[in-house]
């Protein structure tokens, strides 16, 4: 167990990473939260709000980030440690809100062997109205994934209009 919980720690720090936002000169940057209010189920890609993708989901936000992040992902994006106690995978997300959409890429750890606690690493790369040009980050900490209850803290990077 400690072993897993080890690799585990490791394996988020490395997430953390490989997205590093940073502000563009003209950008001016606010901290962002938000907690995790409820989880939808998955959806597959028969289903049209998954844009084509294998699968997607979305969860409902509040906070300083309010609305709703939807992920949308492949099934060959996903990546089980061998022996299963994990799974690995990368996703687009949207997080769409009053002021805008905001664009990312997503790495995630569900650690299955724990509490099914979920950590992502979500880099912004843009975004429309407010969020137009956004760059950033979004740190994602959910104790059980299946609970959804968590939250989002980050950094969002605008061109301050």
């Amino acid at each position: 167990m400690k072993k897993v919980a080890i690799m585990f720690a490791a394996s988020v720090l490395l997430i953390l990473g490989l997205f590093s936002g940073t502000a563009v000169a003209d950008q001016s940057c606010s901290e962002v939260q938000a907690n995790v209010t409820e989880i939808s189920p998955v959806f597959t890609g028969s289903n049209p709000v998954c844009n084509g993708f294998d699968n997607c989901q979305y969860v409902e936000i509040r906070g300083t980030l309010n609305g709703q992040w939807w992920s949308f992902w492949d099934i060959e994006d996903e990546e089980f440690v061998a022996d299963f106690t994990a799974l690995v995978f990368a996703a687009e997300n949207v997080f769409k809100t009053n002021r805008g959409e905001i664009y990312a890429q997503e790495r995630a750890i569900i650690n299955f062997s724990a509490t099914d606690a979920f950590v992502s690493h979500i880099g912004v790369t843009g975004g429309t109205d407010a969020y137009e040009g956004a760059t950033g980050w979004i740190a994602a900490f959910v104790a059980n994934f299946f609970d959804a209850k968590g939250r989002l803290e980050g950094e969002i990077c605008t061109n301050g209009d």
